[in-house]
C-alpha cells in the first residue's frame, strides 16, 4: 500500500512539472498541514503508543526552545546558512505542536523567532 502511495505521489510530481502552480490548493497553498491532517495525527497520538512517544518528544524540544535564545545574526564564514536553518526547524516545531496543542506560548515563540530573523541587518547576500 505504502509503495502503491509513493507511486501516485510520484506519478503527480511528474505530471505537475509542466504545470507545477496547477497543482496548488486554492484555498491556502503555504500549509504543511491542513486542519483535516492535523485532526488525523491529534487521533494517533490518542490511538498509536509510537505516536504518543513522537509526540512526548516533541513537547520536550519545543519546551527546550521556549527557553533558549531566539537565533542570532552570525556567519559562519561567509554564510547565515546554520542560523537560518536553526530558525527553520524552530519554527516548525513550534508551529506544529502549536497546532497540535493550542498553547500561546509556542505560537509567541515562533514570533520571537522570527522577529529575531527579521531584524537581521542582512540576509548574506
Amino acid at each position: 500500500m505504502r509503495t502503491l502511495a509513493l507511486c501516485c505521489v510520484s506519478v503527480a510530481l511528474v505530471m505537475a512539472a509542466d504545470a507545477p502552480l496547477d497543482t496548488l490548493r486554492q484555498s491556502h497553498p503555504r500549509l504543511v498541514a491542513l486542519d483535516n491532517d492535523i485532526i488525523r495525527v491529534r487521533k494517533l497520538i490518542q490511538a498509536d503508543s509510537t505516536a504518543a512517544e513522537l509526540h512526548g518528544k516533541l513537547r520536550q524540544e519545543a519546551e527546550r526552545l521556549l527557553v533558549a535564545p531566539p537565533v542570532e545574526y552570525v556567519k559562519i564564514g561567509p554564510r547565515l546558512l546554520a542560523e537560518s536553518r536553526r530558525c527553520l526547524d524552530r519554527v516548525y516545531t513550534l508551529a506544529l505542536l502549536y497546532r497540535l496543542d493550542p498553547d500561546r506560548r509556542y505560537l509567541e515563540r515562533v514570533k520571537k523567532e522570527l522577529f529575531a530573523a527579521a531584524a537581521f541587518p542582512d540576509w548574506n547576500p
